[in-house]
């Protein structure tokens, strides 16, 4: 065999591991282990919490390990994780879906953590309808809704005019809201 046709760096190998250890799988290793420590670190301690942490973390799509971190520490709970994984699954790149959320929450007034619990109180709104939006479609109805608030709205946080305008609006993908959806 040449040289070309035995070095682990041609078949995405790494010099001195098992053959078939491929990038890939240190990769997902990788984000098991990170998952696990973030998991981990949300529960405090208290096994069952750490295992839903876990589980709902897991079902985020790829991400780099910075987002990664930067989501799981602000998430308010897993089930706020488990629906941005539902609405992510639905974008084309997700990738680039979570760098457009981040953008917008850097450029608001609202932090990073009343955005994620603005899109649970969306995500479990929308548990109860036929609606399945993307994430950018959800992220856009939000954008609105942080529009309210800073327009200086009646409605204290951005989590309450998300509820506010759901229960007196609905959720309308299309972006013209004429009234209540069902």
């Amino acid at each position: 065999m040449s040289a070309q046709e035995t070095d682990p760096a041609k078949h995405g190998e790494r010099a001195g591991e098992p053959e078939g250890t491929d990038t890939a799988g240190h990769i997902a290793a990788g984000r098991e282990g990170l998952i696990g420590r973030l998991a981990a670190q949300r529960a405090g301690g208290a096994a069952s919490l750490a295992l839903a942490w876990r589980q709902a973390l897991g079902m985020l799509p790829q991400m780099a390990k910075g987002d990664l971190e930067r989501l799981a520490r602000a998430l308010p709970r897993p089930a706020t994780a488990r629906h941005l994984a539902r609405m992510l699954a639905r974008e084309p790149d997700a990738t680039a879906a979570i760098q457009e959320f981040f953008r917008e929450v850097d450029d608001s007034a609202e932090s990073l953590e009343a955005w994620l619990e603005a899109f649970g109180v969306l995500g479990g709104w929308l548990e109860n309808t036929a609606h399945r939006p993307g994430f950018t479609q959800a992220l856009g109805y939000l954008h609105c809704c942080a529009a309210v608030v800073d327009s200086g709205a009646r409605y204290a946080t951005l989590p309450a005019t998300v509820a506010t305008m759901l229960e007196t609006y609905g959720f309308n993908p299309s972006g013209s809201q004429t009234g209540p959806v069902p």
